[in-house]
Order: structure tokens, then sequence, then C-alpha cells
């Protein structure tokens, strides 16, 4: 059944959205990633709820904050949530039992609780939510399974240590869905919306996957970049050292070192090229590299590294190609001037934001 939700808390409503939302559960991937291909026209709310979603799901508040604001969220919307969902959910707090009344025992004997758990395994936000379709809960889900979201704002940088050893340097304006232990017979699985690298520990009885938009990420064990922005239109693959494989859904790759695959949202195709895997890495030490890269996307890099707007006066400055190298400590000023040299460009500052335009011409 297709579901139109016009709400944001419409969908954490929906079982099989926390599921997308965590990572879990390949049907529900599939399932939500299609849904927004056929309804782009609901995609701000669709967007709206998954930042929802993370923003309970989230280690940087206390658990009880987090779920009075979650319940506030439900009052609110309650009178334009579907009445067989306002009558049939429960809402327990975290200290305090839920007294279900004889027809909620009945449903329990027939539906399973979906719990997305967040919080050091104590914010078990899924428990908002029984499932009402003959879908089964993934392992993850059935089993509680704890998961923390982690974030990094523009400008800042983070290096994680996963359970099973792995390292991530998460670079700026991203956030890494990760569980608090990793199953110990299934995938390795982390969910990942910006940028990161990963230095995977080998283990041959349990892949490593990143979810990143419609890419799935898996390897054994190696070193690779993920860039994934969700405001960008493709999500790029690069391998550093060891293999590879990048699938869309339609297509699939393996990639070797100095290798990378892209994948493009506008044409839902996968591409793969060589590359300079290292140069390309730089921005772990704070370097900005760019090879044959629209002006647009080096404005996307400068705004997460300085946090301030990039704008074109002229929309085809955006499509300006450069190729290009800026150390650690240059300014955003320092970095503009560079970009105009030699072109028909000129920079300006208004207001914490940085305008391109083009020069006047002299007649």
């Amino acid at each position: 059944m297709d579901k139109l939700y016009k709400q944001a808390a419409d969908f954490l409503l929906d079982d099989s959205f926390c599921a997308y939302c965590l990572g879990a559960d390949p049907v529900a991937q599939q399932y939500w990633i299609q849904w927004q291909l056929q309804h782009p026209e609901l995609l701000p709310v669709f967007r709206e709820a998954v930042a929802l979603f993370q923003a309970v799901n989230t280690t940087d508040r206390q658990p009880q904050d987090s779920w009075t604001e979650f319940e506030q969220l439900l009052k609110q919307r309650s009178a334009q949530v579907p009445a067989r969902l306002v009558k049939t959910y429960s809402l327990p707090v975290p200290g305090r039992e839920a007294q279900p009344n004889n027809k909620q025992k009945s449903l329990y004997r027939h539906f399973t609780f979906a719990a997305a758990a967040c919080v050091a395994g104590i914010l078990l936000l899924g428990a908002a939510f029984i499932i009402f379709s003959n879908m089964q809960p993934t392992p993850a889900i059935a089993g509680r399974q704890a998961f923390d979201t982690l974030r990094t704002a523009k400008g800042e940088q983070k290096k994680i240590l996963l359970a099973d050893n792995s390292t991530v340097i998460l670079n700026y304006n991203s956030t890494l869905i990760v569980p608090q232990q990793f199953d110990k017979t299934a995938f390795r699985s982390v969910q990942l919306s910006g940028e990161a690298v990963f230095y995977v520990k080998t283990d041959a009885n349990r892949p490593f996957t990143v979810q990143s938009g419609k890419l799935k990420t898996t390897v054994l064990g190696t070193v690779f970049n993920v860039n994934a922005y969700t405001n960008a239109n493709q999500v790029a693959i690069t391998v550093l050292e060891g293999k590879v494989g990048v699938a869309s859904g339609k297509d699939s790759t393996t990639l070797l070192p100095d290798r990378q695959a892209i994948y493009s949202a506008a044409t839902d195709s996968l591409i793969s090229l060589n590359t300079d895997a290292a140069s390309l890495l730089a921005w772990k030490e704070g370097k900005l590299r760019f090879r044959e890269n629209t002006l647009e996307n080096i404005a996307f890099a400068l705004e997460n590294k300085f946090d301030t707007a990039v704008r074109f006066r002229q929309p085809e400055i955006a499509q300006e190609l450069y190729t290009a190298s800026f150390e650690r400590n240059m300014s955003l000023e320092a970095i503009a001037k560079v970009l105009c040299t030699g072109r028909n460009l000129q920079y300006t500052m208004q207001n914490n934001t940085l305008w391109f335009s083009y020069r006047k011409q002299m007649h």
C-alpha cells in the first residue's frame, strides 16, 4: 500500500520508516528509496521526518528530554494522524510502565513491537511503533539493538572508534548512525550522510557495509572514502586500499585502489574511473583538493569548512571548472581570490555570505 504521509510525525509511526532510518532492513531501504523517487513533491516532509528521527535518536541529549519532545510532537500532530494509528499505538516512557487494556493485550499477541534503540540502550524510540503489516522485524530491531547517532558541525571533524575496532574519520557537517555493538553473525552495517573515511578491520565472516542514500558499499577490510552529502546530486566512493564492492540497486561495480565509483541521482547511474585517492583524502588534514570540479561543488566544500554561505550572482558561474589545491591554513577570502585569478570573476563578502560575480566588461 502506498504511504502518502503529509506530516513528519506520521512517518515516525511507521516501523518500516524507522528501519529505513537505521539502515537495518534491506526491504525497508528499497521501499523508501522507491517511495522518494515516486513522490518528489513529498521529499521536504520526508527529509523533515528523517531529521526528526535523528534528533530524537541521538546521544547528545538526555533520554527524558528526547522523550518529552517526542510526546509533545505527537500531541501536536495527533489531529492529522490517521485514526487507526492514533488508536493503535502506545508510547511507554522509560521508568514508567504502560498498562495495556484487554484490546491492547490482544494486539500484543499478534503484532511485534519494533524498537529503534538509542542513547546507550536507554532511549528506545521504536517502542512507539507497533507493526501492522506481515513484514517480520529484522534481528537488529527485534533484539532492540542500541544505535548511536554521531554528528559533526560545519568546520568540525571527529575520529570515531567503532565496536569492532574499525576507525572512522567524520568530515565536516556529517552524520553517522552506528550500532553500539555489531552482531556477531551478521553484516557490520552503518549509515552515513556526509563524508567519512573508513579504516575497516578485516573480518571475512562479517562484511562491513555503509548505506549512503541509494548506494551500498561492502568490504571485508580496507580503507575507503565515502562522499554522500544529502544536498549534493551524487555519491562518490574512493578506494585507498583493498577491494570494495559498490551497488546502487540496478548497477554494481568492484573497486581497487585509486579507483572511484560515482552514483548520479539525476540519472540513477553508476560509473567508475581512475583517481588519485590520496589527494582526495587530503581533507583529513584540513586541505582542499579539487580535480575538474565545478565551482558549485567547490562552494559546497567551502561552506562546510568555513560555515559561510557561498552564492553566485549569475547562475552560470556555478559551472566554472577548476583543478585546484588549498592548504589547511588558507582563509576563505584567500581561497576566493585564487579562484578569481585569471578568470572574469570577482568576489565580495556581505553579511557572512561570499558572493561570486562576473567582472564588469570594459568598453
